[in-house]
C-alpha cells in the first residue's frame, strides 16, 4: 500500500501540500489524541473545512496521514490534493492550521469545563 502510494505521490503533477499538527503529549493524553485512530476521525470529520481552505471541491480532495506518537509531541503529517492537478491553491496564511488547533482547543476546554462540573 506504502510503495503504491508513494508512486501515485510521486508522479502527481498538481500542488501538494503538507501540514504538521503537533500537540503536547499532556493535551494529546486528555483529549484522547494519542493513537492514530483517533487523528483519523478528526481529520474526517474536518474534511470539509480542509476543502474549503485549499479551494478544492470535496469530491476531488484527496488527504494522507501519517501519525508519530512522540514521547513529547504526537503529531501528525497532513497531505493534501486535488484529484484534478489544475485545482486547489491556498494563501499561505495558515488558516487551516490555526482552525485545526482552534478545534483542539475547544476539545480541551470543553473536557476541562466537563471536569470542573460545568454543563
Amino acid at each position: 500500500m506504502l510503495s503504491q502510494l508513494s508512486g501515485e505521490l510521486n508522479s502527481y503533477q498538481g500542488n501538494l501540500w503538507t501540514v504538521i499538527i503537533s500537540l503536547s503529549r499532556e493535551d494529546a493524553e486528555r483529549l484522547g489524541f494519542d493513537t492514530a485512530t483517533r487523528w483519523r476521525d478528526f481529520l474526517r470529520s474536518e474534511r470539509s473545512e480542509i476543502a474549503e481552505q485549499f479551494h478544492i471541491p470535496q469530491g476531488n480532495l484527496r488527504w494522507y496521514a501519517a501519525f508519530h506518537n512522540e514521547k513529547h509531541h504526537p503529531h501528525v503529517h497532513l497531505m493534501v490534493r486535488s484529484e484534478d492537478k489544475r485545482e486547489g491553491y491556498w494563501h499561505g496564511r495558515g488558516l487551516l492550521f490555526c482552525y485545526l488547533l482552534f478545534q483542539l482547543r475547544r476539545m480541551l476546554d470543553k473536557q476541562e469545563e466537563r471536569a470542573n462540573g460545568s454543563p
